[in-house]
């Protein structure tokens, strides 16, 4: 029993420690986090697909949740199976005292045997069920594990497309800015900025007619 125990302890501590190392390790290396809840936990994986895509929840937070529900079914198995520990130890005691009378005394203790086969087989299958139950929950991190996953590629494609979109703005921004730094330099060195008189408006209603003529 202590094997048992020892191995699904392990099992789920590998789980969560594995899907947190992952989302924590493949997050973008973007300012998002700044502007993540702290304190928003989401549980639902199809909500969690939405709310990744919406921007709304962040693998940090994710991960936290995760961390939290393993813990919870962590306590949960090792108190049941100290639970079943306990019954088995019963058993066993009742056993060794069964087997230590005469054939003669264990004829009239038939029913102590009926009722100790009884509590084995409960117990065997209060074990199976144990074993079922954390087997399923174990498929379903790992299930909620390659949904994240599948929500971080979709996210890193999105930042590697926002980034494209915004150095393609930046350049046209920096070229734009340039034409206008270029148009302002050249009504700097115009005769009409360096010269009082060809500043006057009629002055230049009438140089731009001369030019147009």
């Amino acid at each position: 029993m202590s094997a048992i125990r020892l191995l699904y302890s392990l099992l789920l501590s590998l789980s969560g420690s594995l899907c947190n190392a992952y989302l924590l390790s493949r997050m973008p290396r973007t300012n998002i986090d700044a502007r993540a809840p702290r304190s928003l936990m989401l549980a639902d994986p199809l909500s969690l697909s939405f709310a990744f895509a919406a921007g709304a929840a962040f693998p940090s937070a994710v991960a936290v949740q995760k961390q939290k529900e393993l813990d919870a079914a962590r306590a949960e198995f090792e108190e049941q199976i100290a639970q079943l520990e306990t019954s088995i130890k019963t058993s066993d005691k009742q056993l060794g005292e069964l087997l230590v009378i005469n054939s003669r005394q264990a004829r009239q203790k038939k029913d102590e045997f009926v009722e100790l086969q009884r509590s084995y087989n409960i117990q065997l299958e209060r074990l199976k069920e144990m074993v079922g139950e954390f087997s399923d929950k174990y498929e379903l991190q790992q299930n909620e594990c390659r949904m994240m996953e599948r929500a971080m590629k979709t996210m890193e494609r999105e930042n590697l497309q926002y980034k494209e979109r915004g150095a393609v703005l930046m350049s046209q921004l920096e070229e734009s800015q340039s034409k206008l730094q270029q148009a302002m330099d050249d009504i700097a060195n115009s005769p009409f900025e360096k010269n009082p008189i060809l500043r006057n408006p009629f002055v230049k209603k009438m140089a731009m007619a001369m030019r147009m003529a």
